[in-house]
């Protein structure tokens, strides 16, 4: 496919993948739950990101993780840490 719509940003692609589920509940179902889990994370950014304090900054960045691996943040907080560090979810401003 050579759409050049698809590399203007991830937000442009995922509108053409909310147009294509428009026929396919289950997909538009999936669609819905990346475009609430993004739509949160920018508002997170967008609404605490300014904030001073590295411990504040630290907490809108597990936020916005939050947002976008829903619950499977507790695996992908796993997979990252491991053994060899412990991700701080820093303190709410």
């Amino acid at each position: 496919m050579s759409d050049h719509r698809l590399r203007t940003s991830p937000l442009s692609a995922l509108s053409l993948l909310i147009a294509a589920a428009r026929a396919d509940p289950t997909l538009a179902a999936a669609v819905r739950t990346v475009e609430t889990g993004i739509t949160n994370a920018l508002a997170n950014a967008w609404e605490y990101g300014g904030v001073d304090g590295a411990h504040h900054k630290q907490w809108v960045i597990a936020q916005m993780v939050k947002n976008l691996t829903g619950s499977d943040y507790d695996d992908w907080v796993e997979n990252l840490c491991g053994d060899e560090f412990e991700w701080d979810e820093g303190s709410a401003p």
